[in-house]
């Protein structure tokens, strides 16, 4: 890199190739993503959340979840993107429920702390209910594919476990309130699971932010 400056300070080449540069990494970036970024910055200054941006947080038994994937629905923007969307009402969806009571999670903490095989939890038979009835459900086609999912959940968990955190990719939404509390949206869940079991933190896609909220953002872009 140093080389490369040397050489264009040489030249007198420095500003084309910045601009070049500038124009490289404006192409690549999406024009929506683009426009929100802009949009939060300049009304709500450098640490206004940013599109697809990736935050860190550890479940607890506060942490609600929208079950449904299709959750922008319940925080009424329908089909529209939610990440880094900022608002000013109290957003609490109908449909959230706290993390402990979904039957994934209990589901979860029968098989990894009370050793009862993924089987003997029903979640085979529900995924393979959807897989029969849909053609395909989270990757599965047949019941194999099931049991090497469930496996490769295994392998997170027990990595998670002795790593003490959970570095996956994520699939979730992060929606935080006014008073800081938060709203798991979207996929992952199973995942969200193993870090509520470990106590360990986890990363997520920033989703719709409270005005109010903005301050606590910083808490949530390091690793606990």
């Amino acid at each position: 890199m140093r080389v490369k400056l040397k050489k264009h300070l040489k030249q007198g080449t420095l500003k084309i190739a910045l601009s070049s540069r500038a124009t490289k990494t404006f192409k690549q970036i999406p024009p929506l993503t683009y426009y929100i970024n802009l949009r939060n910055r300049m009304k709500y200054g450098p640490s206004a959340p940013k599109y697809g941006e990736i935050i860190w947080f550890t479940p607890d038994d506060s942490t609600m979840i929208i079950p449904d994937r299709h959750s922008n629905y319940y925080f009424g923007f329908f089909n529209e993107p939610i990440s880094a969307r900022i608002v000013d009402f109290s957003f609490q969806p109908v449909k959230a429920v706290p993390i402990t009571k979904t039957t994934k999670l209990k589901k979860c903490i029968d098989h990894w702390n009370n050793g009862i095989p993924w089987e003997d939890t029903g979640l085979y038979d529900e995924m393979h209910e959807l897989v029969l009835k849909k053609g395909s459900h989270d990757g599965c086609k047949n019941f194999n594919d099931i049991v090497k999912r469930y496996e490769k959940l295994d392998q997170i968990f027990y990595k998670a476990k002795r790593d003490g955190k959970l570095l996956n990719k994520t699939t979730g939404f992060l929606n935080i309130g006014p008073n800081r509390e938060v709203y798991w949206s979207g996929g992952g869940q199973h995942r969200l699971a193993i870090a509520y079991i470990l106590k360990i933190p986890m990363p997520a896609k920033i989703g719709l932010v409270h005005v109010s909220a903005i301050s606590y953002l910083s808490e949530f872009r390091v690793m606990s």
